[in-house]
């Protein structure tokens, strides 16, 4: 039962938005990029639940959020979060920084549960930089080394079974996230 849940961009760009702010308001795209998967992966772990709900993939780097570096790199147009964060291009091979537009935005999406989250996962990681959290995330055993080729899906179901969940689990959790994912569309949330 593969699939992939539907983005948040909202929930996306106040995660992202709130890392830029605790570190600073700005940071290079591999540290956010990392600490977002970081957080996501977490949320599974604590809630069977992700805040972002985007397309994970292993990368050369580690395992990354798809619509999130879509967006980082230009490849897709996120209307809320151009009026958030910004985006400039380097000349190193470092590619891309990322940087709060203005102020940190108000948070209207998250909830108190999922601010707590993120900021522990700050806490825990802040004085890792960027090739730290690369190694780390290296060593999480859903990620798979793409040896340079395009990146391969990380499908929600073999996260959670990486998150030790039992099949039942993993059946129950995927069904309820479709299931709101439906109420969602009908809604038009």
């Amino acid at each position: 039962m593969n699939y992939q849940p539907k983005f948040n961009e909202q929930k996306a760009t106040e995660v992202a938005s709130i890392l830029l702010d605790l570190k600073g308001g700005r940071v290079e795209y591999l540290w956010l990029m990392k600490m977002l998967y970081i957080i996501e992966r977490e949320s599974y772990n604590k809630w069977e639940r992700p805040i972002i709900y985007d397309d994970y993939r292993s990368m050369d780097k580690g395992p990354v959020l798809m619509t999130v570096y879509n967006l980082i790199t230009g490849r897709y147009e996120g209307t809320f979060w151009k009026k958030c964060i910004l985006t400039f291009p380097k000349k190193s091979a470092h590619k891309y920084e990322v940087c709060l537009n203005g102020t940190l935005p108000k948070i209207r999406n998250l909830s108190e549960s999922e601010v707590s989250l993120i900021r522990e996962k700050f806490d825990e990681f802040k004085d890792l930089d960027r090739w730290d959290l690369v190694e780390l995330t290296h060593r999480f055993p859903e990620w798979t080394d793409p040896h340079g080729g395009p990146s391969i899906p990380i499908y929600v179901d073999y996260l959670l079974e990486k998150l030790n969940y039992s099949a039942a689990d993993i059946q129950r959790i995927s069904r309820e996230i479709k299931e709101e994912a439906a109420l969602d569309e009908i809604l038009g949330v």
